[in-house]
């Protein structure tokens, strides 16, 4: 697929994810909530990036 970046199972922290990949659609696969905020991601494993967001 055209602007789409397939990655390997890389497993890094949400800090990581953003500063690796701003401003891009990330896929995430074996996520680690924060047990404290549901809807807050401690760290994943990013499945592909995409294009720019904006």
């Amino acid at each position: 697929m055209k602007g789409v970046l397939v990655m390997v199972g890389t497993h890094l922290t949400i800090k990581e994810i953003e500063e690796q990949y701003p401003e891009q659609w990330v896929g995430l696969t074996d996520v680690e909530w924060d047990s404290q905020n549901d809807a807050s991601i401690l760290s994943a494993n990013v499945k592909y990036t995409g294009l720019a967001k904006y």
